[in-house]
């Protein structure tokens, strides 16, 4: 077994990518579950025993005939998996828990056939990433594509996936990549803007408020999360006292703070997918002596931002959405079976530098491999329309984030209700604990959570 290894990569440049998922190549090949270069392969199941499933009496059923055929069929099935894994958008540790669910029990093979992850390095760049995608689809012949996390890329996949018929699972909350009526075999699991916000206004009113302010960065990925707060606010009968602005890589936020205190707010939603950013807003909340209910989205929940304050009765009051219910502490018994196999499948080191980010983005790349492993066995077919209406009809129950469900028009996985809130600066193996309402500003005072 050969692990190639990379240059280390900052933890807050790691973090940065993982919730703005949501937001080179070589030809090497390795063994089932190790980590791979970009342009790897991996293959697992390659050993086969060729079987067949008979009633008493040695009639055939159609079933059985079915899983015969599949376990004759020894050509591999092709995964492609789609990431930046150089740059400094760079997030391999998706393609290391994708590359652990081939060793894990019961994934030896798919539908009795041996299987091949073969891995492509977008760099986070829509040219590259589609040219990528050119070269699993029409070299490689890939039977579905796990990927992109990176919105850019995952536009520029989307149509060239809809034009080959081949089933695109997107790590990316991208609003095209829930949008089945335009983009029919492509699907997400990671968490999008609408059905954030969704979530967060009835979460403030549980709060007791009626009332909030926004602090906004001025870039793309910020307002779509500004757009649907207002949009679900404004259905609620909830007001925005204050939306105030900064240019993202601001250094000096005590303006926009002042602006803030002097409002009076009780709470502050803050739009950024740049935990860099929330760094700085985060001291200057300190310097200012004001502290707000701060709410956001999964960057608030990077380790780095709670840690820029030595207030920790102020952090108890946060609140970070993005994650699966069953993903913040105390976890859902099946995340944590989960977990410990992904221990055994990584080894002891690179576990704990994938837990130190934390698992909740990751996870999706595992759900993806259930998924589709799931559908193949079911339909015994790779065709990807078929294997698409099988995933809008059936959903998927067991995900580690959620019990995902689909329909024709909706292919993001999530509603507002699958929604988990979590409490920054509570990482403990890899998974935040669940945040707990509180209408008290410097400290925590609930009794409900989750």
């Amino acid at each position: 077994m050969r692990f190639i290894r990379r240059a280390p990569i900052g933890a807050l440049a790691l973090a940065t990518v993982l919730v703005a998922a949501a937001c080179g190549s070589d030809n090497s090949s390795s063994s089932s579950g190790a980590t791979s270069a970009a342009g790897a392969t991996t293959t697992a199941g390659a050993t086969t025993t060729a079987g067949a499933t008979t009633t008493a009496g040695a009639t055939t059923t159609a079933a059985a005939a079915a899983a015969t055929t599949a376990n004759a069929n020894q050509t591999p099935i092709k995964i492609g998996v789609l990431l930046p894994l150089s740059g400094n958008f760079a997030t391999p540790q998706y393609l290391d828990v994708i590359n652990a669910e081939t060793k894990m029990p019961g994934n030896e093979k798919i539908d009795g056939r041996p299987y091949q992850i073969i891995s492509k390095d977008d760099q986070a760049n829509a040219t590259t990433g589609a040219a990528a995608v050119h070269e699993l689809l029409d070299s490689d012949k890939v039977d579905v594509i796990i990927g992109t996390n990176f919105t850019a890329v995952a536009n520029a996949e989307l149509p060239l996936t809809t034009a080959a018929k081949v089933l695109q699972l997107s790590l990316s909350g991208c609003p095209s990549c829930g949008d089945g009526a335009t983009y029919p075999y492509g699907f997400s699991n990671e968490f999008d803007r609408p059905t954030q916000a969704a979530a967060t206004i009835p979460r403030i009113k549980a709060l007791g408020l009626n009332d909030f302010t926004i602090l906004e960065s001025q870039d793309a990925a910020a307002k779509p999360y500004v757009d649907a707060v207002t949009a679900e606010a404004q259905k609620a009968g909830m007001t925005i006292t204050k939306d105030v602005t900064f240019q993202p890589g601001n250094l000096d936020f005590g303006n926009q703070v002042q602006e803030l205190k002097d409002s009076g707010t009780k709470l502050v939603y803050i739009a950024s997918i740049a935990p860099a950013d929330e760094i700085n807003i985060v001291k200057a909340f300190d310097e200012a002596d004001f502290h707000p209910i701060l709410m956001g989205n999964s960057s608030m929940g990077v380790g780095t931002v709670a840690g820029a304050t030595s207030n920790k009765d102020w952090v108890a009051t946060w609140q970070s959405s993005g994650y699966g219910l069953g993903e913040v502490n105390p976890v859902a018994a099946n995340v944590s079976k989960w977990r410990d196999q992904l221990k055994t499948a990584l080894g002891t080191d690179k576990y704990n530098s994938i837990a130190a980010l934390g698992f909740n983005s990751v996870a999706a790349g595992a759900d993806w491999f259930q998924v589709f492993k799931a559908a193949v066995e079911a339909t015994h077919t790779t065709d990807g329309p078929t294997l698409a209406k099988w995933i809008e009809t059936n959903g998927f129950k067991n995900g580690l984030r959620a019990a995902y469900t689909f329909t024709p028009q909706r292919h993001n996985g999530f509603t507002a209700n699958d929604v988990g809130w979590a409490q920054p600066g509570t990482l403990k193996d890899g998974f935040l604990d669940a945040a707990k309402t509180s209408t008290s500003s410097g400290g925590s005072t609930s009794t409900t959570s989750g």
